[in-house]
């Protein structure tokens, strides 16, 4: 699996399952017949290099912080250091993408820390 579509899988389960509990993207970007929302946000972020800001779901005039590119890669470098079992590097057929992990990753994507449970 390409780094890309690893971060695409963390990027798109959070978005879909994980992390709308707390965290909402402050963008009007809909989805299509071929492409979820989230996928076209990810590729905004890693193919283009946008920035997308997140915002408290309670409160979305509270932003959290923003995703870039390089807060995916930093988040999923934190992500490792705090739960090394999470992934085995040398087969990444063993990455995990479950909405709880997805959350974690987005969590250190956003706001560099869990703060979430």
């Amino acid at each position: 699996m390409e780094k890309r579509e690893v971060f695409e899988d963390y990027f798109v389960t959070a978005a879909e399952q994980g992390s709308g509990y707390w965290a909402m993207f402050d963008t009007d970007v809909k989805g299509t017949s071929e492409k979820s929302a989230s996928e076209i946000l990810f590729a905004k972020i890693w193919d283009n290099g946008e920035e997308i800001a997140i915002v408290d779901v309670e409160d979305p005039s509270t932003k959290l912080g923003t995703i870039t590119k390089q807060a995916m890669i930093n988040g999923y470098d934190l992500l490792l250091r705090d739960y090394p079992d999470i992934t085995v590097e040398d087969d990444d057929d063993d990455l995990v993408f479950d909405a709880e992990v997805a959350d974690l990753w987005l969590q250190y994507v956003v706001l560099k820390e869990i703060v979430f449970g």
